[in-house]
C-alpha cells in the first residue's frame, strides 16, 4: 500500500513538473522561433558556400560518332529553321498591327511545323539540337545529360544563390524547443522555491489552513485562455472551496486554536514575495479577521523581513498564521519567519498558501 502512495505521489510531482513546463509555453516558443533561425541561417550560408556551378565535363568525343549523316543534317535544318522563326519573332514584335496579324499564321505554321519535326527525333537528335542551341552541360554519348536543359534553370539558381533548407529549420526549431524545456525543468528542480501546497506540507511540517487563488506570475500581465485552461489543470484535484467558505474555515480554526491555547491576538505574517493588492487578497485577509470576532483578534502584517515594525508588531501577538504564494516564495524565508515568530514567543498556527 505504501508503495502504490509512492508512486502516486511521484507520478502527480511529475505531472506538476510537467504542467510548470507548458505554463512557460511564451519561453518555449521564443526558444523554437531562436532555434530555427539560427540553424536556418546556418543552412542558409551553407548552402551557398557548398555549391558548385555546374560545368561542362571535357570530352573528345563528337556527336558525328552517334549520329549519322542525314540525322544530323535534318536537326542542322531545324536548328536553322528555329533562328527564322526567332528572327521572324522578334521583328513581328516590332511591326505595326496590320503586319502583326499577317506574320502571326506564319509563325503559327512554321511553330506547329517545328514542333513535328522535333517529335520524331531521337533521343540523341534532342540532344543535339539542345547543343546547338547552347547547353554546354550535354556531353555526346552520356544520357544522364540528356534532359539536363529542362532542369538547368532550377541547377542554376541552386549553384549561383542561397536557399534556406526546411530541414534546418525544422532541426533547429526541435533543437530549441528541448533546450527551452531543459533549461526550465532544470530551473524547477533546482529553485528553492515552493512549487505546491503538498510539497510545502511535507517539508515545512505546518498545518495548512486555507488554500485561496491568487494571480500567480504566469496570469497577472499575459492572461490566454491556454494560460487559464493549463492552471484549471494544474489544480483539478486539489481542494475546491469558494473563498467564502475558505474565509469561514480559516476564521473557525483561529477561534478554535485560541480557545484551546488562550490566544487573545493573532495576525497573518505575509511573506515578502507576496503583494496582497496586486494579488487581490487583501480582502480575504480583513474578511477573515472580521469573522473571527473578538477572540481572537485577528490582524494583518506586512513583511516581517524587510519591515521594523510589521516585525514589532508580531511580537505583540499571541499566534500567527504565515501565508505564501506557491513558485513564488521560497522555503528559507518561511523557515525563517517561523523562526522569528517562535523566537518571539509567538505560537505558529499554520499557513495559507496562494495557489
Amino acid at each position: 500500500m505504501e508503495i502504490r502512495e509512492e508512486r502516486k505521489e511521484r507520478e502527480v510531482r511529475v505531472f506538476d513538473l510537467f504542467i510548470s513546463v507548458l505554463q512557460r509555453w511564451r519561453s518555449l516558443l521564443i526558444c523554437l522561433i531562436i532555434g530555427a533561425v539560427v540553424l536556418g541561417a546556418y543552412g542558409w550560408l551553407k548552402s551557398g558556400s557548398s555549391s558548385n556551378a555546374v560545368e561542362p565535363v571535357p570530352t573528345d568525343v563528337s556527336w558525328e560518332d552517334f549520329l549519322g549523316p542525314d540525322e544530323m543534317k535534318e536537326v542542322d535544318q531545324l536548328y536553322v529553321a528555329i533562328q527564322q522563326y526567332e528572327a521572324l519573332a522578334a521583328e513581328n514584335a516590332s511591326a505595326d498591327f496590320g503586319k502583326k496579324l499577317t506574320n502571326m499564321e506564319q509563325l503559327t505554321a512554321i511553330q506547329n511545323n517545328i514542333s513535328f519535326i522535333r517529335s520524331r527525333f531521337s533521343e540523341e537528335q534532342k540532344a543535339y539540337l539542345a547543343a546547338l542551341q547552347g547547353d554546354t552541360s550535354i556531353v555526346p554519348g552520356d544520357e544522364s545529360t540528356y534532359n539536363h536543359k529542362e532542369n538547368v534553370k532550377n541547377e542554376e539558381s541552386k549553384a549561383s544563390g542561397r536557399h534556406f533548407s526546411p530541414k534546418y529549420l525544422l532541426i533547429g526549431a526541435i533543437l530549441g524547443l528541448i533546450l527551452a524545456a531543459i533549461i526550465i525543468i532544470i530551473k524547477y528542480i533546482a529553485t528553492s522555491t515552493i512549487k505546491t501546497a503538498q510539497e510545502a506540507e511535507e517539508n515545512l511540517n505546518l498545518q495548512i489552513l486555507a488554500r485561496t487563488p491568487g494571480s500567480s506570475k504566469f496570469y497577472d500581465k499575459r492572461k490566454t485562455g491556454l494560460d487559464r485552461w493549463l492552471r484549471r489543470v494544474k489544480q483539478k484535484n486539489k481542494q475546491k472551496l469558494s473563498e467564502e467558505e475558505n474565509e469561514e474555515l480559516v476564521a473557525a480554526k483561529l477561534r478554535i486554536a485560541a480557545e484551546k491555547q488562550d490566544l487573545k491576538q493573532v495576525c497573518f505574517v505575509i511573506d515578502s514575495n507576496v503583494d496582497l493588492e496586486r494579488m487581490q487578497c487583501r480582502d480575504f485577509f480583513t474578511e477573515i479577521a472580521s469573522k473571527t470576532g473578538e477572540a481572537p483578534k485577528a490582524v494583518v502584517l506586512d513583511n516581517i523581513l524587510g519591515s521594523p515594525g510589521a516585525l514589532k508588531k508580531m511580537a505583540e501577538n499571541d499566534g500567527a498564521v504565515i501565508v505564501f504564494q506557491t513558485e513564488t516564495t521560497r522555503f528559507n524565508d518561511v523557515q525563517y519567519e517561523r523562526i522569528l515568530c517562535e523566537g518571539s514567543g509567538v505560537v505558529v498556527l499554520g499557513t495559507v498558501i496562494i495557489e
